[in-house]
């Protein structure tokens, strides 16, 4: 049986202590950890390396989105909280699931049987007006996809480009973006590179039958291999 790694945040304990109750019904959940601020939180993660975290929204003075934006893992969220106004900004940083206090049992039982049958492995298919959390060199922050113009492959990494002339690079593939990103909007034009077709300023065929995709806000135009360049055109007619 798969054993998940979980890390309990939230600034109240008797919270902290209620969802550890619920979740001692569930065998494969290892609660390895607890913080009730952020400095004790970020420590618990690098630490711990948990698959989960049950994050609170309120964390004193702080929030859990700031929480967020400091740390990185492939642990996925899930927000306890007793705010649920907050609940689609939650979704925005792709949070896996929101549980409203009293967290109610068979909620939550719903919410470990997606973890325990791979959803929660498999990245979520991405919408135009979603955020992704990225974390390039010494910064962190979250990016709208609706902002990103191209990604271009470098290896095992990936390179994403804004329209504000932010480069983030990330360890990615240029497939697993291609499997992820919304259709309607991102097209394959290089074995190497996706573009935004919403930032498409022109494309320009050269002589010998490739072709140069010019985007709104790069300088750089994007070498467009011949067997992308008959779909994207027909997709743009």
């Amino acid at each position: 049986m798969k054993k998940f790694r979980a890390i309990i945040i939230d600034d109240e304990r008797y919270a902290r202590e209620e969802l550890k109750i619920l979740l001692k019904d569930h065998n494969d959940i290892e609660i390895v950890g607890e913080a009730d601020d952020i400095e004790k939180s970020i420590t618990e993660i690098q630490s711990k390396n948990p698959d989960i975290i049950f994050l609170d929204i309120q964390l004193g003075k702080d929030t859990g989105f700031d929480l967020l934006e400091k740390v990185s893992g492939n642990f996925k969220t899930i927000f306890v909280t007793a705010y649920n106004e907050f609940a689609i900004k939650a979704f925005d940083v792709n949070a896996l699931d929101y549980l409203l206090k009293p967290v109610n049992p068979d909620r939550l039982n719903l919410t470990l049987d997606r973890i325990r049958n791979n959803i929660a492995d498999t990245p979520k298919n991405l919408d135009y007006d979603d955020s992704i959390y990225v974390k390039s060199n010494l910064s962190s922050m979250f990016v709208r996809i609706n902002t990103v113009t191209c990604i271009c492959a470098e290896g095992d990494y990936t390179s994403i480009f804004t329209n504000y002339g932010k480069r983030h690079v990330v360890l990615e593939t240029l497939k697993n973006w291609e499997n992820r990103l919304p259709e309607k909007h991102f097209c394959k034009v290089h074995r190497s590179a996706i573009v935004n077709q919403n930032y498409i300023e022109k494309i320009v065929n050269l002589e010998n039958k490739t072709s140069r995709v010019y985007l709104n806000h790069r300088e750089e135009p994007i070498e467009m291999s011949r067997r992308f360049a008959a779909k994207l055109q027909s997709e743009l007619k």
